[in-house]
């Protein structure tokens, strides 16, 4: 199960001419779980692709998982591509500070 809050925050107007200050603004936060029926998952993406500008989120794991190779504990020989067992070491080189 999972939950969403929503915060919105109204624009701001200048009372003497009308303008507008700052926009509207809204920020969803969305709690997700790394297990769950893939039409979930296809639906969340779709969410997101559709109703939001912008789409932060937060990994966490240990460093043994953003090393190159299998992740620990698994059998790479059964992994579907070479790809599956390099995603977490990609994803942190992709995500990682730029100087």
């Amino acid at each position: 199960q999972s939950a969403t809050a929503v915060f919105r925050r109204r624009p701001r107007v200048d009372p003497a001419s009308g303008k507008t200050l700052v926009p509207a603004q809204e920020v969803a936060l969305a709690a997700t779980v790394h297990v769950g029926d893939p039409a979930y998952y296809e639906g969340l993406q779709e969410e997101c692709d559709a109703d939001y500008d912008a789409v932060l989120f937060e990994l966490i794991t240990g460093e043994e998982n953003l090393r190159d190779g299998p992740a620990p504990g698994t059998d790479p020989s059964k992994a579907s591509s070479n790809s599956d067992v390099k995603f977490l070491p990609r994803l942190a080189a992709q995500l990682a500070p730029t100087p």
